[in-house]
């Protein structure tokens, strides 16, 4: 392993992901960054997730099991944990490309007015298909913002978290979304990685998406 400053704290709430679980974590594993920790929340699971989780030897991975008490909530215990400025989000279902977690923080980096910063997505569920939001998310109505990027492949400043007050526990399923809507009122801009190579995209993260659960709510609030 690369002996990096760490610089960056990767949360990942699951719940009964048993049979997905080591491939998101290893996909984090597999970073060209590797200035990370990984904290994985573990909202009362009843499969195997944690056996799969503790198999994984690594000493950045940091294992918290709580009782069940839903995602929204289980992000924002995860959030308290985290040790560093930029908070990246990975869901257990999701596969991240090697290079994201570099480009996300490069993006940070450079746009300090920024304070979250999604990808391009490749989704899969049964019609897959690219999202490619723009750079820069332009100024719209705050009921626009809702999903103009991918927050569970998402990378944002935890000045800018904690300015909000964390995720908004109201919301037990668009909590991604009043999330952005939050950021964006505190005063910050919203941006998203692109790369062009040879006239090829490469996309960030792969997002994985579970067809039983619904993950396109939008907050129009």
């Amino acid at each position: 392993m690369n002996s990096v400053e760490e610089k960056i704290s990767v949360i990942m709430p699951t719940y009964n992901d048993g049979k997905r679980i080591s491939c998101a974590i290893n996909s984090v594993r597999k970073q060209t960054f590797q200035g990370w920790e990984l904290i994985v929340i573990d909202d009362g699971s009843t499969d195997n997730t944690e056996e799969m989780i503790t198999s994984i030897k690594d000493r950045r991975i940091k294992y918290h099991k709580i009782k069940h008490v839903g995602i929204t909530r289980a992000i924002n215990v995860g959030l308290k944990l985290c040790k560093n400025e930029y908070i990246a989000r990975h869901d257990a279902d999701d596969i991240s490309m090697p290079d994201r977690l570099e480009l996300q923080k490069k993006f940070l980096d450079d746009n300090v007015n920024v304070g979250i910063v999604g990808s391009w997505i490749w989704v899969m569920d049964g019609n897959p298909h690219l999202i490619k939001p723009p750079e820069i998310i332009p100024d719209k109505p705050l009921k626009d913002i809702a999903g103009c990027i991918a927050v569970a492949g998402s990378m944002f400043r935890k000045s800018a978290i904690k300015l909000i007050g964390g995720v908004d526990e109201n919301y037990k399923y668009a909590q991604d979304y009043k999330m952005l809507i939050d950021i964006k009122r505190a005063g910050y801009d919203i941006g998203c990685v692109q790369k062009n190579y040879t006239n090829i995209r490469f996309v960030v993260i792969k997002y994985l998406v579970n067809i039983s659960q619904n993950k396109t709510n939008a907050v129009t609030g």
